[in-house]
């Protein structure tokens, strides 16, 4: 039977790109703007309602190539479906791919929130309750601007973001931040383990709060499934867009997550992928152009 399943992908261009021929680089262009085509169809369909592309904002912590970075999120009716999809990608062949499955934020919040029997039930005898307690005043409690409302739950809108959206539509930037628990959870005791989940429920509190302001439009719980070759921890994550006037702006929004700095966090500076096909266009040009110079020096010319 057919099921809903939607799916944050990813797709830089290899990490060896700069090592490329000035052939093998036209190849891969000449795919990205196939897949531009491929995005266009797949959204008539219903298939890929949101896709961007991105600004260069590459990394802080090293020095990095200046990669091209495209962000489709799938919705298909199936794991099968999703799979001939991506089978079909005309970058397939030509980038590395990130993928995560998505669900509901409202139905993380119902299991997160509503549903208290996920925290693990800890001794009552006299000693373990005075351990727990010494234990607790090391972590923080709920901020006074995290109380839950009675208004609880707010979903963010997830309007579609079709392949020919253009930047003059809009004024403020779009930021892609994809967060998870780090792997050290697997080593966590369980009286932390049930403090880490007290402060998800906070975390929703936030989310709800900048999805009613307007800051978070769209949003995402992350599944449970990780990497097929590399066995990792079971981490809760979600992935939300963040729409800011400008970093200053977006560095005060984030600082405010309470599970910011027990995070590990992926981040994406989004473009309307209208303007993003307009540059991809003129990077195939100055490959193009690499090409023929290099054919000419072989030539003699």
């Amino acid at each position: 039977m057919a099921y809903a399943i939607t799916t944050l992908v990813i797709i830089n261009s290899p990490d060896d790109y700069l090592s490329w021929t000035p052939r093998q680089k036209v190849m891969r262009w000449r795919a990205v703007m196939k897949w531009h085509e491929y995005v266009a169809q797949l959204h008539a369909a219903g298939k890929l309602p949101w896709s961007w592309g991105s600004h260069q904002l590459i990394s802080k912590f090293r020095d990095s190539q200046i990669v091209s970075t495209h962000v489709a999120i799938y919705h298909c009716d199936g794991m099968e479906e999703f799979t001939t999809l991506l089978e079909r990608d005309p970058l397939r062949e030509y980038s590395s791919y990130v993928t995560v499955p998505l669900r509901s934020l409202e139905r993380d919040y119902l299991d997160e929130v509503q549903n208290r029997d996920w925290a693990k039930p800890l001794p009552s005898d006299p000693a373990s309750r005075m351990a727990q307690q010494s234990a607790r005043a090391l972590f923080a409690t709920r901020p006074p601007e995290l109380e839950e409302t009675t208004q609880g739950f707010i979903a963010p809108a997830n309007l579609p973001a079709p392949p020919d959206a253009r930047a003059s539509d809009r004024y403020r930037i779009s930021y892609l931040l994809v967060g998870h628990a780090p792997q050290a959870g697997m080593t966590i005791s369980d009286l932390q383990r049930n403090v880490e989940t007290e402060k998800v429920r906070w975390w929703h509190t936030y989310n709800s709060k900048l999805v009613e302001s307007g800051s978070v439009t769209h949003g995402w719980a992350s599944g449970v499934l990780c990497h097929p070759g590399n066995p990792v921890s079971n981490q809760k994550g979600a992935a939300v867009v963040i729409d800011a006037e400008t970093p200053e702006e977006l560095d005060e929004l984030v600082n405010l997550n309470p599970l910011g700095e027990q995070s590990e966090l992926l981040s994406v500076v989004l473009r309307p992928l209208g303007d993003q096909k307009e540059a991809d266009g003129r990077r195939l040009q100055m490959a193009e152009a690499e090409l023929q110079v290099e054919l000419e020096l072989q030539n003699g010319k």
